[in-house]
């Protein structure tokens, strides 16, 4: 019981909530996240400057719009009529828009494009071309393929013997190994 009295008491202390009567949504205090705080005045007027660009933020608006009309409306508007949740909603996917564009703008694109995306793909292509032929290629005597060794995984044994120690197989081909993959990256970014 002291327990569950401490931990609601830390909750307590760390949020503040809405006393409006139509709503009791908690706002967390989440001051590690670097975003600006959740006002009252953030949440009427939106962010219209999302990239700087005015036809790029146009066209984003308007994605918002069909995002809250299809994915926020179709189901909120059966359970309250405010108007502060979906305002909320398009708060927040303006401020991932904000730092998706803010850190897409601090890349130098002409390298990237040039040279590291153009040297992926090849490495890419070699690497399937090197698999390829080796599925192909005839036995050596004395040599026994492996029946399971298909296209891929002779794709993955080649790659692993061009990086080194590195092999992208799990991801790849294990679903689970996927996920936890895209959770770290989306973790990282």
């Amino acid at each position: 019981l002291s327990a569950i009295v401490a931990f609601l008491l830390a909750l307590y202390s760390s949020c503040r909530v809405d006393e409006s009567p139509k709503c009791s949504r908690v706002f967390l205090n989440r001051s590690g996240l670097n975003l600006r705080p959740v006002s009252r005045r953030s949440i009427k007027h939106t962010n219209t400057d999302l990239t700087g660009s005015a036809a790029v933020d146009a066209h984003l608006q308007e994605m918002m719009d069909f995002v809250i009309r299809d994915f926020v409306y179709s189901w909120y508007y059966k359970i309250s009529s405010n108007q502060q949740f979906p305002w909320e909603v398009r708060n927040c996917m303006s401020r991932a828009i904000s730092i998706l564009a803010d850190r897409m703008a601090e890349v130098d694109w002409v390298p990237l494009l040039t040279k590291g995306l153009v040297d992926d793909i090849a490495s890419h292509l070699r690497l399937y071309k090197l698999a390829r032929n080796r599925s192909r290629s005839p036995l050596k005597e004395g040599e026994a393929r492996v029946a399971e060794a298909d296209l891929e995984s002779l794709f993955f044994d080649a790659e692993m013997e061009m990086e080194g120690n590195i092999c992208r197989d799990s991801v790849c081909m294990e679903r689970d190994s996927e996920l936890k993959y895209l959770q770290d990256l989306s973790d990282l970014l």
